[in-house]
């Protein structure tokens, strides 16, 4: 009906002003400046809270800053701000930077940075994040307000050795954790498997089905090198999960310390999540042990129950038959 295309007519250009208003608005840099002129001043850019997503480049004219003020902005990645060579004074304080190894790439080509603010950003919660920002520029004076020590270089190469070490047996675990799980579902499949085809009585219900013989599921875990399949990016993509766990247990730790008192530190903040991955670990060896027992038992009974019974039916013909031969005789 004609009221009815109208409706329909409606609803669709309500959902398309819908989608219009969701889709993110991109606000270059460029576009900043270009149209406010006055916040670019000889060599120093100040483009503070002006929701600013992206660093695109710029006329050579602005390329020779030496202090770039981008605080209090939405800049998610900092691709574009190699373009600023001479930089020494870099502000970038709440912004929506979440991934620190990005960030750092971006950052260390530029060779007179010497103050730095990252605070506020998603990638300074990560661990160990002030020793990460230190080793990747060793030429840093100050970061997020505070002078960066003569000690906390090697202070900070320690600090990632060890993280990496920890982030690297976390991995071994989330890879141990996938393939105990996957054991666990093959287990319950090779069950219900055996019930379909031989039935509550033991006996095959499709001819020629094969003996249903349980796995061991410690050898195929141990034969099983999931790790070592993984692609780089799936590592990434793990380790970054892995991380945000442990900012998360941290968080906890420091809420807990508000209220009971005590000192927070990343080491234990990662011993949490070890302990937590070992666990998980127990409760699902647990769990395949019990369902290897299960399997095990209904295999024995049923398929010693079908014996038996094709051992009768045998049995019940030969009588038969030695019954007929008697009274044939």
């Amino acid at each position: 009906t004609l009221r009815g295309n109208k409706l329909q007519k409606l609803a669709q250009a309500s959902r398309g002003t819908g989608n219009a208003r969701s889709k993110p608005q991109q606000v270059l840099l460029s576009s900043v400046l270009g149209r406010q002129p006055q916040l670019f001043d000889r060599n120093k850019v100040s483009a503070g809270g002006r929701f600013i997503t992206r660093i695109d480049e710029l006329p050579a004219r602005y390329q020779t800053a030496t202090k770039l003020f981008l605080s209090n902005n939405s800049l998610t990645s900092l691709q574009g701000i190699q373009q600023f060579k001479n930089v020494q004074v870099l502000t970038l304080a709440h912004n929506l930077l979440g991934n620190l190894e990005e960030v750092l790439e971006c950052l260390e080509d530029l060779r007179c940075l010497e103050v730095l603010t990252l605070e506020g950003n998603p990638c300074s919660e990560l661990p160990h994040y002030r020793a990460h920002v230190i080793a990747s520029l060793p030429g840093l004076r100050v970061l997020d307000t505070f002078e960066v020590e003569h000690y906390e270089g090697a202070a900070a190469i320690e600090l990632l050795e060890q993280e990496d070490s920890y982030l690297a047996m976390m991995l071994h675990n989330a890879c141990m954790v996938h393939k105990m799980a996957h054991t666990l579902q093959q287990l319950h499949l090779h069950r219900e498997l055996f019930g379909v085809l031989y039935g509550r009585k033991g006996r095959a219900v499709c001819k020629g089905a094969p003996l249903a013989i349980p796995i061991n599921p410690i050898r195929k875990m141990e034969l099983w090198d999931y790790e070592s399949s993984l692609s780089l990016q799936e590592r990434q993509a793990i380790t970054a999960a892995l991380t945000r766990e442990v900012s998360r247990m941290y968080k906890l730790g420091l809420a807990a310390a508000q209220q009971e008192g005590g000192r927070v530190t990343w080491e234990g903040a990662f011993t949490q999540v070890l302990l937590a991955q070992q666990q998980t670990m127990t409760k699902l060896m647990d769990l395949i042990n019990r369902a290897r027992a299960t399997l095990v038992e209904e295999v024995q009974t049923r398929v010693l129950s079908g014996v038996m019974t094709a051992l009768k039916i045998e049995a019940d013909v030969q009588q038969r038959a030695l019954q007929g031969d008697r009274e044939q005789l």
